[in-house]
This record gives C-alpha cells, structure tokens and sequence, in this order.
C-alpha cells in the first residue's frame, strides 16, 4: 500500500513538472542541440554567454541563456501560469558591462517596464528588480547599458504614442527622455512623426546609435546622438528598412541588418562614419540583429528565428559560421 501511495505521488510530482515546463516555455534539446524559436536582438555577456528572446509554447516571450559556442541551455525568466500577464516571461535583454546583471523588457505588474535579474540565475530564486516603469500609459522597452554600467538607454511610448529614447541610472533613479533632436535642443518625446529604437551606447560612452522610421513608414535610417551636444545625425539614410545597428567593441565598423537585396534581410557593415558600406552576409535566408562579442572576434544574429555566430572576417571562407539554435516550427 505505502508503495502504491509513493509510486502516484511520485507520478503526480512528474506532471507537474512537465506542466510547469510547458508554461515556462521550454521545449525539448538533445545533447547541445538547442531548438527554440529566436525573436529580436540577442546579447553577449562577458561571461562567455549568449541571452536571447525565445517563443514559448503558450505565446509568450521568455529569457534564456545559452554557452557561445552552444549548449547549456538555461531559462532566465518564469511565467506563472495564469491569464492575468502581470508577472510574465521577458524580452529584449542587455548584459551590463561586468556580465553579473541582464536588463529585459517584462511585464511583473499592469504594463511593461524595465527590470534586471541576475545573470546566472534570472528570476527563478529572486525576484525582478524594476528600474522604470512609463508614468502614464505606455511601456519601456529595448534597453542597452553605458559602457561604464552607470546607465541604461531605453525605448519608451509614454509621451506621443510613439517610440522616443529616455535614460535612466541602473539603480532605477533619473529617467529622463534624451534632450535635442536633428540639432533642435528639445526633448526628442517633442517630434511625433518618428519612432525611434534599438539604441546601443558607442563604445566610448560618448553616443547613441539607433534605428528611426517615420510613423507608419517600412523605411528606416540610422542615427548617431551625441551626447554631449544634444544633438542627433543620420549615419545612414537610403531608401531601405536598415536598422538594429551595432558598433563594435574598437569603435571602427558598425553593423546593421538592410533588406536591399529584396524582401529578405541581410547584414551589412560601414565604417564609424557611415562610409565603406558593404554587405556582409547573402543567402536565401533572412539575418538581423547583429550583436558583437565583448572582445569583437565573433559577432552574433538572428538567422530565420535561429540564433548564429560567425568569426569577424573580411574573408568569407574563415568566417566559422555557428547554428547555436535551432527553429522547431
């Protein structure tokens, strides 16, 4: 008798694993092949691990980490189940330069808002620390750190309804959306005719590279803020939807993703200055997001909902291209 009773607890204890599992996102990986199906710009920590978004089964966005060279697959954020979406999953992370801290976009309460968790641990041992929340109605989105860590630039729809670039410190203190706009020494939240996104700090901490369209518009440029001046500059502005930029870690190439060659995208680069375009991936699948590794000898992208690297070279051949995961639908 006591065996029966041990062996359905026992049982009963698996369900509900295997259930907590299926809402938390997971899906299954045999040895290090990792399928899950990658959304938006991953992030490279100095920890020798790659963060990215992922889809789980109950349509909702999680965290999870993975080892650069593949494998070791681990969930950063839960979710709790239920229909409420108050305490859910999370999206578009950010190491912190020391690799210890991720900032996310996520939902713990009634509207997205940015929060940190550990690096190693997410929030499966403690909870979220929220660093900013809109005031009003909105949500905060898509943050990157300064390289010195002191600070986090980040989307936000608090003002017009449309993306504008605010700041904040890491200890959740100062926000503030970015003053001047094309030369205009105005907040930026002033123009309502663009949105502006995925902004990443220069290397030297002295500007902000980021993505803006007009409202309603599939075109995109890429703009340099200085933050000294206040004031912002197109780096790039053609015809095309060319966003997601990325400098590497020196200071000399920047990185984007471009749909010149068609419906599809590809990775191209220019210099510091927005010279020297050229493409640097062309095949018959999408690439976007491009993101660097701390010491910028591989750079990382999102292939098709798959997340790849590749070793930084002019030379196509020597280029070690690497699946990290793959799509299952």
């Amino acid at each position: 008798m006591r065996l029966s009773i041990r062996l359905w607890a026992c049982l009963l204890c698996l369900a509900a694993v295997t259930g907590l599992l299926v809402l938390a996102g997971c899906s299954s990986s045999g040895g290090d092949t990792v399928y899950q199906n990658v959304s938006e710009r991953p992030a490279w920590g100095s920890t020798s691990r790659i963060c990215f978004t992922s889809w789980g089964g109950n349509e909702i966005k999680y965290l999870y980490t993975l080892r650069e060279g593949g494998g070791g697959l681990y969930l950063l954020t839960w979710s709790d189940g239920d229909d409420d979406y108050s305490d859910e999953g999370g999206s578009h992370p950010a190491y912190s330069p020391n690799g210890e801290t991720i900032a996310f976009c996520g939902r713990r309460g009634p509207k997205d808002g940015i929060y940190t968790v550990d690096a190693d641990d997410g929030d499966r041992n403690a909870a979220a620390t929220l660093i900013t929340q809109p005031p009003g109605d909105g949500a905060d989105s898509m943050p990157s750190y300064s390289p010195d860590g002191n600070t986090i630039v980040f989307v936000t729809t608090a003002f017009n309804g449309t993306m504008d670039l605010a700041t904040v410190a890491a200890n959740g203190t100062g926000r503030a959306v970015l003053a001047g706009a094309d030369a205009r020494v105005e907040p930026m939240a002033a123009d309502a005719t663009v949105n502006r996104l995925w902004p990443t700090y220069t290397p030297d901490g002295t500007g902000i590279l980021y993505e803006q369209r007009a409202v309603d518009s599939n075109q995109s440029d890429i703009y340099l803020y200085t933050i000294a001046t206040q004031t912002a500059v197109p780096l790039l502005a053609t015809a095309y939807d060319e966003g997601a930029p990325a400098m590497s870690p020196d200071g000399a190439t920047i990185l984007f993703h471009t749909n010149r060659a068609g419906p599809k995208y590809d990775l191209w680069a220019m210099d510091a200055d927005g010279s020297n375009q050229r493409a640097v991936t062309a095949t018959s699948r999408s690439d976007g997001y491009p993101i660097w590794s701390p010491d910028g000898a591989r750079v990382g992208f999102v292939r098709d909902r798959e997340l790849w690297s590749m070793v930084w070279t002019a030379v196509e051949a020597d280029r070690d291209y690497k699946r990290l995961t793959r799509r299952y639908n």
